[in-house]
């Protein structure tokens, strides 16, 4: 069964250094919003636009763009 709606899978070529991103993953909350800091070779780095500072190392499948 699937719930919601299908999400598309991004690659990392669909997202450049400071755009604004979701992270579409169960233990992360929906309306944070992050900033690309480094795009590496398989995965990406995102800083929380909170204040917090926190990096996380993302795969491109989970981000969404925010337009």
């Amino acid at each position: 069964a699937r719930v919601g709606e299908k999400a598309i899978r991004a690659t990392r070529e669909d997202f450049q250094v400071g755009d604004t991103v979701k992270i579409n993953h169960k233990k992360v909350d929906p309306k944070a919003q992050f900033r690309i800091e480094k795009i590496m070779s398989k995965n990406i780095k995102v800083m929380a636009l909170d204040g917090s500072k926190s990096m996380i190392k993302v795969s491109p499948g989970l981000l969404v763009k925010i337009s």
